[in-house]
């Protein structure tokens, strides 16, 4: 069997950025939930708790062209991220869950007026 080499323009070559993560409390959860729950309009809000006991907060709304949000923990941090046309774009880092659901109300009552 032959060696051959993969082609330097094959190969794409980009910067990985490790994030601290920290999972978010059942109780900042809740703080998020519930300023959602307080707009007058058809966003969800759901609780992902993966294998590894890391919580985030997903909202979204049916639509092809509406984004999703997601609010998770970093190190002493709260980010709010936006996902929009598979492309993750953060929004804010926050030193409090009440800070950043105010931040993500702002970004819901913008998409649904």
């Amino acid at each position: 069997m032959a060696y051959t080499p993969i082609a330097a323009s094959n190969v794409e070559q980009t910067l990985v950025v490790i994030r601290r993560l920290h999972s978010i409390s059942p109780a900042q959860a809740s703080v998020v939930a519930q300023a959602v729950a307080a707009l007058p309009t058809p966003w969800r809000v759901e609780c992902h708790d993966d294998y590894e006991g890391y919580l985030s907060i997903v909202v979204s709304r049916d639509g092809h062209d509406a984004p999703t949000f997601a609010v998770s923990g970093r190190i002493h941090q709260v980010e709010l991220c936006e996902v929009r046309d598979d492309e993750l774009n953060a929004r804010g880092c926050f030193s409090t869950v009440v800070d950043a659901a105010q931040a993500l109300v702002g970004l819901l009552q913008a998409e649904c007026p």
